[in-house]
């Protein structure tokens, strides 16, 4: 079973049809209108500028904005762009005419002195800040202290047509003209010239482009000779004759290659060390303009459009055009600089001709072998090509006579999955163990090695030797052995799946391997562990189809996703290529070979993938830039200090993040500090925030090509909304001086007139004091003759009391005399009148003795009333009178 998922994953094919993809058009223009590009310009934020004969265009990866007359532009012909020290961006145009971006607001450059009358070829600013731009016919300018100064023939230049400046280490300016070059240089506001022409050994006076190397030398691109080498302590010029270019309309260095842009052979990519050239893009008829950007791409300017590809760190080799079958299975590259590889159709080697040229041919046409599937290649350092086949064996094909020796018999398996070596030792990987292949003279001994001698299994994918000489060997199932001069050694902990594909030796001498859809795993020890972090994984896919390592040590994986490159020093990654680009293009397992000169190549079911390195000054992620706020639907350019009212709190941000590679692949988090609790993944380039309160806040955006955000860099603007001015500090601090000030007065005011109401009320209380001690002499002599008075009265009321008492004493004797003596002639008066009622007396008769009778019975009642208050001391009340009475 695990023989026959092998052979389906070799089978696996994808025709090939259609253009390379490692070159992108971008689109400017709607519709795909053509446009000439004039001039391409990569600034200090990110972005791309693009000057073209339909105005300016600013690029961002997905998004270009064009500026245009309307915009403000004097001339939509812009052909040239710089950048001075505050992050404006100045255009030349055509017409001679100078303007300047800022802020997305164009300006028109007006000195006091006019502007040139012929094109502008191009535009510098030097290290003290002062401008310099050359022209078409009308000399060089320069602009200092506000007033812009005019070179000619007056100050010993040899021609005013001008096509390229140059700032050298110095300070100069070199610019190139139909009369050579003038090297400018600036005393106080006063330049001196002096020149290179053909009088001075020169080979050809009209130099188009000049650049500077790292070692202060220059490289000149001129129009009948090519490129031009000058050395300015030796004061020598090599022309590179053999390259046989011209004209030379623009150039770009990058380490030890040069990027020439020519007029009608496209752009060619020279090596200068070795000096050897190759043609990169020959199907541009004229390309006017080059630039590099900081991921390393190159971009490319025609008069129909702008292109871009990832420059010289990965290529594509297409075969479409030399072959039927693209599915590279295995490669090897020999002491020569051949490249061997195979397909389903056989075995070829790719060489360049004494012309230059490279040719495919295949070395087993015409013998028995020519049909044999090759699925492994090695070349070893004796000049023999050994070539591993699918069921029958290994051949060695001797690398300069195609001869070609047979050996399958003489293994345990003719199923070679890989092949490496060491001196004169080849090691296969079998589908039977391994196999080791000793070299010496003419003789080759073979030794057989699998589970009967203690292997784990005898699937085995690859064996790799390591820089101690132990021999590792990638199983299907059983994890690792290793083998070494104590024996044989099973690594299995640690794996999820024991699968192992391949491995790798990186510059710490660490033991790297690739796992079938695990991703990589590091040898610790005795185990090997998962590397999980987000630099190491896999993001992209943790399926790698081939793992080495480059020259310097560092790790380099292929997978569907496109080549991941890990620089272990720096602990940077570099992402190379995208998923577009491998669609087609899957790698094959363990399909990968190095030249002497570094390079590694990836054999795809769509031919071979190329890597050159030269990634250590590039960026390894997506640089972010916050571009702009709109506030209340206004734009707001992000500076220093931003400061809102209150009312301004609905704020959306915009910004980006520069990928010019893979711009789709692009993701974004952000976080409005004091605001937001935690980090927001987006994919979108705006953030909108609603009815913010007042505060102190900082945005934070990051930026990442592969959603791990761990080691992506960081922008970020800080801004203040306002609080209302009734809840700011000065007001409650005014507030609180008003309510302390109001507190005092009216504390003070309370003390004077408590002071006041004081004195006052002393003075009240001293009068009336003063009232009440007169009152009270007043009441004191009142009171004693009130006394005096009560004295006397007390005396006359109690001489009138004993007066009374004796006057009541003697009345109640008198009415007690008077009662009882009443009492009893009453009695007998009533006794009388009853004794006369009982005579028979006529009725008048009658009637007076009742009269006597009641008379005489009232009388009795007051008798005794006078006796019972007698008795008890009351007030008399005697009975009323009767009507009758």
């Amino acid at each position: 079973m695990k023989k026959l998922a092998f052979v389906i994953l070799l089978f696996i094919h994808f025709a090939s049809n259609g253009q390379s993809p490692h070159f992108f058009s971008v689109e400017l223009l709607r519709k795909k209108e053509a446009v000439q590009v004039n001039v391409i310009f990569p600034d200090r934020i990110g972005y791309l500028w693009i000057g073209t004969n339909k105005g300016l265009f600013r690029f961002d990866g997905l998004q270009s904005i064009q500026f245009k007359k309307s915009d403000g532009l004097p001339d939509e012909n812009v052909t040239a762009i710089a950048q001075d020290s505050v992050g404006r961006i100045w255009c030349g145009h055509k017409s001679g005419e100078l303007s300047i971006l800022q802020n997305n607001k164009i300006s028109k450059f007006e000195p006091h002195e006019g502007s040139a009358v012929g094109l502008v070829s191009d535009i510098i600013f030097d290290r003290s800040g002062t401008m310099w731009f050359s022209t078409n016919n009308d000399g060089l300018y320069y602009y200092l202290n506000e007033r812009l100064y005019r070179l000619d023939e007056n100050e010993g230049l040899r021609d005013l047509f001008f096509y390229d400046l140059e700032q050298d280490h110095e300070g100069n300016i070199w610019a190139g003209s139909d009369g050579g070059i003038a090297i400018c240089s600036l005393v106080g506001n006063k330049a001196t010239i002096k020149t290179i022409s053909q009088e001075d050994g020169l080979p050809d006076n009209i130099i188009h482009k000049i650049r500077e190397d790292q070692d202060s030398t220059f490289w000149l691109g001129t129009e009948d000779s090519g490129i031009i080498h000058y050395l300015p302590a030796t004061k020598k010029f090599e022309l590179q004759d053999h390259l046989s270019l011209k004209p030379i309309n623009d150039l770009v260095l990058e380490g030890s290659n040069i990027w020439i842009a020519t007029k009608d052979q496209g752009v060619i990519l020279y090596e200068k060390n070795e000096k050897i050239s190759s043609v990169f893009k020959d199907d541009l008829p004229s390309v006017d303009a080059l630039a590099k950007d900081a991921e390393g791409n190159i971009w490319y300017g025609s008069k129909t459009g702008l292109l871009r590809s990832y420059g010289n760190h990965i290529s594509f080799l297409d075969l479409k055009s030399e072959l039927n079958d693209q599915n590279v299975f295995a490669l090897a590259s020999d002491a020569d600089g051949k490249l061997w590889f195979s397909t389903q159709e056989g075995l070829y080697v790719r060489y360049k001709d004494k012309s230059g040229n490279f040719r495919i041919e295949s070395p087993l046409k015409g013998t028995s072998f020519e049909k044999q599937f090759i699925i492994s290649l090695y070349a070893d350092p004796n000049g023999f090509i050994w070539a591993g086949s699918y069921g029958q064996g290994v051949l060695r094909i001797n690398a300069r006579t195609n001869s070609v020796a047979s050996f399958n018999k003489e293994l345990r398996n003719g199923n070679v999955l890989g092949i490496t070596g060491k001196d004169n030792v080849v090691w296969l990987a079998t589908l039977g163990g391994v196999t080791q292949i000793t070299q010496s003279g003419q003789r080759v001994e073979f030794k057989n090695i699998g589970s009967p001698e203690g292997l784990a299994t005898d699937y085995i994918y690859q064996v790799f030797i390591d820089s101690q000489e132990r021999i590792w060997l990638a199983t299907d199932g059983k994890g690792v052995d290793m083998m070494d001069q104590k024996g044989i050694h099973h690594f299995t902990k640690g794996f999820t799946s024991k699968v192992v594909y391949g491995f790798a030796e990186d510059l710490n001498h660490t033991i790297w391997a690739n796992v079938q859809n695990d991703g990589l795993y590091s040898l610790e020890g005795d185990v090997f562990k998962l590397q999980s972090d987000s630099i190491l994984s896999a993001a992209r896919n943790g399926d790698i189809s081939c793992l080495t390592s480059t020259r310097p040590g560092n790790l380099i994986m292929a997978s569907d996703f496109g080549l991941q490159v890990f620089a272990l020093q720096r602990k940077q990654r570099y992402y190379l290529g995208t998923q577009q680009d491998f669609q087609d293009r899957h790698p094959n397992l363990n399909a990968t070979t190095k030249d002497a000169r570094g390079n590694i190549y990836f054999g795809t079911e769509k031919g071979i993938v190329v890597y050159n390195g030269g990634l250590a000054n590039l960026l390894t992620n997506p640089l972010p830039h916050l571009e702009s706020l709109r506030v209340a639907n206004k734009r707001i350019e992000i500076d220093d200090e931003l400061v809102f009212g209150y009312e301004e709190n609905n704020i959306m941000f915009n910004y980006v993040g520069f990928w010019f590679q893979n711009p789709e692949s692009v993701g974004y988090k952000y976080q409005l500090q004091n605001y937001d609790q935690d980090w927001i993944t987006s994919g979108d380039r705006t953030a909108t925030y609603s009815s913010l309160p007042p505060g102190d806040y900082t945005f934070r955006l990051k930026v990442s090509n592969d959603d791990s955000f761990q080691s992506s860099q960081e922008a970020s603007v800080h801004f203040v909304i306002k609080p209302p001015f009734w809840r700011t500090y000065w007001f409650y601090g005014l507030v609180t001086v008003i309510v302390v000030a109001g507190a005092y007065g009216l504390i003070n005011y309370r003390e004077r007139r408590l002071l006041a109401d004081k004195h006052e009320l002393e003075e009240k209380v001293k009068e009336r004091t003063s009232e009440i001690l007169k009152m009270n002499s007043e009441i004191k002599q009142q009171t004693e003759e009130i006394k005096a008075i009560n004295d006397n009265l007390e005396k006359l009321v109690l001489e009138r009391t004993k007066e009374l008492d004796r006057k009541n004493k003697a009345l109640q004797e008198a009415a007690f005399i008077n009662a009882h003596n009443l009492r009893s002639p009453v009695a007998s008066i009533l006794g009388l009148i009853h004794l006369i009622k009982k005579l028979n007396w006529t009725p008048q008769d009658k009637e007076y003795i009742d009269h006597l009778d009641q008379s005489a019975n009232r009388l009795d009642e007051v008798v005794n009333t006078i006796s019972e208050a007698i008795d008890k001391g009351d007030d008399l009340h005697f009975p009323e009178k009767r009507e009758d009475e």
